[in-house]
């Protein structure tokens, strides 16, 4: 006679063959209960697009230059360390509450960043939480306790559009892929065209802005230098950062170029609701199995004989 345990194979054919029909409604009960549930879920649309870094950090000098290592002499110092990679620092700059909140608010994204609730194919347009936001009277009707505020604050914002963009960089390419998912297929490439598009001209902007005090400072340095030779350097320096402030005025991609623009998604991309039902099923089937394997381990009653 074998013993009635799991590792017979006669125990766990026996166990599974007399409860077949409860194993096999519990995975239906799971896959039935996934399915019900992923069908209520709103449908959310993933658009994306692959970017180039196109900006160099020009606005430190190398150490390893002669003019570099004269304007250190000199007590110069300019932009950021040689040693910094500006990639990394514009994809930090790109998710940082700096420039998301100006985004945010340029766009005047607010309402449908905190209220969208679904979108209807058929004309096109979010359907939002009445619960959040009126749209009829303009008012925020949202309820919610300290720390937060009926009108979401646009730090509250940051981290709400965090939930639907991602940044991610190809270690072996270096190429930039950024993603925005959101309930709208329109929306999710209209704002990842219009997000990169801010971020290229927040960038510039603070560039310029830095070049035309490095040329200030430069200039009064120049012109009050008493040493022919630091003078000769200063206005080499000059000429490097007006060379560099004529570059960021002029060019149209200053940060990111794109190598494949955002698209207009056709297909949503989730909820998975077959691969969701099919899982669920599975785990059902799974944990159903087991249950009934402990169930006649503790009793001891396979009625096997071996």
């Amino acid at each position: 006679m074998q013993e009635n345990t799991p590792t017979n194979p006669l125990f766990v054919a026996y166990a599974l063959w007399s409860q077949k029909w409860f194993i096999i409604g519990m995975s239906f009960v799971f896959a039935l209960g996934t399915a019900v549930t992923t069908f209520f879920l709103p449908n959310l649309y993933e658009s994306g697009g692959i970017y180039e870094h196109v900006r160099e950090e020009s606005g430190s000098l190398s150490s390893s230059s002669q003019l570099g290592q004269m304007a250190s002499l000199a007590g110069l110092s300019f932009g950021t360390p040689s040693n910094t990679d500006p990639k990394s620092i514009d994809v930090v700059a790109i998710q940082s509450q700096d420039f998301l909140q100006q985004f945010i608010a340029q766009r005047d994204i607010l309402v449908p960043l905190f209220a969208a609730e679904g979108y209807n194919p058929q004309t096109g347009e979010l359907q939002l939480d009445n619960e959040v936001y009126n749209l009829e009277e303009q008012r925020w009707t949202r309820e919610v306790s300290s720390p937060y505020t009926k009108i979401p604050s646009y730090l509250e914002a940051v981290e709400r559009f965090k939930e639907f963009f991602t940044v991610d960089v190809d270690r072996i390419t270096g190429l930039v892929t950024l993603q925005l998912v959101f309930y709208s297929p329109e929306l999710s490439a209209k704002w990842l065209n219009d997000l990169v598009e801010d971020f290229n001209e927040f960038v510039r902007k603070k560039d310029i802005q830095r070049y035309t005090d490095n040329l200030l400072f430069l200039t009064d340095k120049a012109n009050n230098a008493q040493n022919q030779n630091m003078q000769t350097v200063l206005y080499n320096l000059i000429e490097q950062e007006q060379k560099k402030q004529m570059l960021a005025t002029v060019s149209k991609h200053y940060v990111l170029r794109a190598v494949e623009t955002p698209f207009v998604p056709m297909k949503r991309s989730s909820p998975k609701r077959a691969l969701l039902t099919a899982s669920a099923g599975v785990a059902g089937l799974l944990l159903a199995s087991l249950g009934v394997l402990l169930m006649f381990f503790v009793r001891g009653d396979s009625g096997v004989d071996g």
